[in-house]
């Protein structure tokens, strides 16, 4: 505590006003960031969706060709 009463009065209040600053750009960053992380989440969740429809339409199209039937996961 003793070295802040160094600090004079104009530099404490300018160091708190850019934190504040600093503060506000983070929590403009957080918001982007959760935003395109829920996108990319999305995005990953409808190519998975997309990737299992194939495979079943892979599935019931060629049941008697064998590597699809290993794709199915039949034997």
């Amino acid at each position: 505590m003793q070295a802040r009463k160094l600090v004079p009065e104009a530099i404490l209040k300018q160091i708190i006003s850019l934190n504040s600053l600093d503060m506000k750009l983070y929590d403009h960053a957080k918001k982007i960031f959760t935003q395109e992380h829920l996108m990319l989440k999305a995005q990953q969740s409808m190519v998975g969706q997309h990737r299992q429809l194939g495979e079943q339409k892979v599935c019931s199209n060629s049941k008697e060709n064998y590597s699809s039937t290993l794709l199915c996961g039949s034997f």
